[in-house]
């Protein structure tokens, strides 16, 4: 048996059910694996938390995908238990794709997939959360054969999914604060810095993605990849915090191209606003902009 960090890999049996074929991707609580069901024989996604005190957001992340079924712009929740050593697992939909990251995409295929992942964060803001961190390479469109099916493109990944309000010890709730985490290039100013964070913030993010497709490029690049991730402990480096400075002062410049529709560019400028208040006002304002675009003539 190999391993990768503290957990097993290939040939070992999860659940007593799940064999694991190959690792997908690592996080500082647990690492996501391809696996194949032993009893449907089909391949999933399984993830697995490195240790057994992260199980309670691995359980947070299991409920909420429950939550949004049968949402068909988000991840499919399959199964969930415990590993042999006690460790909580969570079974996903295997989506046999590419993030759009990684795709070449038209303006229209660009609109599609923004106002999925609208659907998909209208449900996620109904219910009461926040996803935090919408970015290109947590949206897989499915490839079937050779061929790209932008409209079954899928949010994946809810572990920084969080409530919007917190309850206090006394009962009562509160606004979210004092919670960062993400890929900076794509977190808003106010996740950042651990300040008020609304259906806004999924807002900025969204905005982000859609201008890294449109423009090929971050918003404002960080000029150091390794250090443009935040973890949910630690203390940010006097790079990230000059780069956080920059974030809270300098404005996004949405580029004029002829090529992206002049409603599309002054939408990015509104949803990438420093200022949340100054952000659509809800998801639904975009979706709505975004179907226009995608029904107007040409």
């Amino acid at each position: 048996m190999s391993a990768f960090g503290d957990v097993p890999l290939p040939d070992d049996i999860v659940g007593s059910r799940y064999k694991l074929e190959r690792p997908l991707g690592s996080g500082g609580r647990g690492l996501v694996f391809l696996a194949r069901d032993l009893v449907t024989e089909s391949p999933v996604a399984l993830k697995l938390v490195r240790e057994r005190r992260y199980g309670h957001r691995l359980l947070f992340e299991a409920q909420l995908l429950a939550r949004l079924a049968p949402l068909e712009a988000v991840c499919r929740l399959l199964d969930c238990g415990e590993h042999s050593d006690g460790r909580p697992f969570i079974v996903i939909e295997w989506i046999d794709g590419k993030p759009i990251d990684r795709m070449a995409l038209t303006i229209n295929d660009i609109l599609t997939i923004s106002m999925i992942i609208c659907r998909a964060l209208a449900k996620l803001h109904i219910l009461g959360y926040l996803h935090r961190d919408v970015k290109p390479t947590n949206v897989v469109v499915p490839i079937e054969g050779s061929e790209a099916r932008v409209a079954g493109a899928k949010l994946i990944d809810f572990d920084l999914a969080r409530p919007m309000f917190e309850m206090c010890s006394d009962g009562q709730s509160k606004p979210l604060f004092g919670r960062t985490g993400g890929t900076a290039d794509y977190m808003a100013p106010e996740q950042l810095t651990g300040r008020h964070q609304t259906a806004a913030t999924d807002i900025y993010g969204l905005g982000a993605t859609m201008f890294s497709l449109l423009y090929q490029r971050p918003i404002q690049p960080t000029g150091n990849v390794e250090q443009a991730h935040f973890a949910d402990v630690g203390l940010p480096t006097p790079f990230i915090g000059a780069y956080v400075v920059r974030r809270l002062t300098e404005e996004i410049v949405v580029p004029v191209d002829e090529s992206v529709p002049r409603e599309l560019q002054f939408l990015l400028s509104r949803m990438l606003r420093i200022d949340s208040r100054e952000r659509p006002s809800s998801i639904a304002d975009v979706q709505e902009v975004l179907g226009g675009l995608a029904n107007s003539p040409g």
